[in-house]
């Protein structure tokens, strides 16, 4: 990744933390204090999430899903990390598993529609590392979509596909 790419990413970081912070003032101004409490501590669950995600030790993963969530805004991902001792799996087979997944998944999105999904990397001791994706809107040709995902790696293992979203998860075994 090139250096003008790491300082877009910076700039998009900010900027999304630049708004949250706006809403909050918003809300101070007009006095409601309930939404101010409830904003903060979403927003502190949020960056106490990225900062788990964040300091995963797969760089490439990290950048992957940074750099996806920057340059597309029709589809984001919200990543969660669970973690239990050393991560085992390799990085380079994670990032390339999440460019893929995400441009399947995009190329069955509806036009107009803002989907906001989760991929939750989970190493728990003596288990295999996996990763959770999950969406709760209707994407198009639900059908096609599943048969693309399978092709993309034989350790997918699909859910939930419905009209009311999307859930898949792939095991490092």
């Amino acid at each position: 990744m090139e250096e003008s790419q790491v300082v877009n990413l910076l700039r998009h970081y900010r900027h999304d933390l630049s708004n949250d912070l706006q809403l909050i003032i918003g809300y101070a101004q007009m006095g409601k204090l309930e939404k101010v409490q409830e904003k903060v501590t979403e927003l502190g669950d949020r960056l106490m999430q990225q900062q788990k995600f964040q300091n995963m030790p797969l760089p490439k993963t990290i950048l992957t899903l940074l750099r996806t969530n920057y340059q597309n805004e029709q589809l984001k991902w919200e990543p969660v990390a669970e973690l239990e001792g050393h991560i085992e799996v390799r990085d380079s087979v994670v990032a390339e598993l999440i460019n893929q997944t995400h441009q399947t998944i995009l190329n069955h999105t509806m036009n107009f529609v803002l989907y906001h999904g989760t991929i939750k990397f989970q190493q728990l001791k003596s288990r295999p590392f996996v990763i959770e994706f999950e969406l709760t809107q209707s994407l198009a040709n639900i059908n096609q979509l599943v048969k693309e995902l399978l092709e993309i790696d034989e350790r997918i293992r699909v859910n939930r596909a419905d009209e009311q979203g999307l859930s898949f998860t792939w095991s490092a075994q």
